[in-house]
């Protein structure tokens, strides 16, 4: 059996790493200009909290009904 690093904790410290580097990166003017365009974020939102959610649950619907299971 082989372990690699997305099963043990450094996955998670990797991740962390990603995320605050991309932080970083970002500058005032970039949060001035999503102030000035607030739908894109909410367009983000949506995307992110309704339509993937939804995607995900009829794609799945559609896959077992290929196969042939009963809910």
């Amino acid at each position: 059996m082989q372990i690699t690093w997305l099963e043990t904790d450094l996955f998670t410290v990797g991740l962390g790493f990603l995320m605050l580097s991309m932080g970083l990166t970002l500058t005032f003017e970039d949060f001035r200009r999503h102030l000035r365009n607030p739908w894109t974020v909410g367009i983000g939102f949506l995307a992110q909290y309704l339509i993937k959610p939804l995607l995900g649950f009829f794609i799945a619907m559609v896959r077992d009904n290929a196969y042939g299971y009963e809910y």
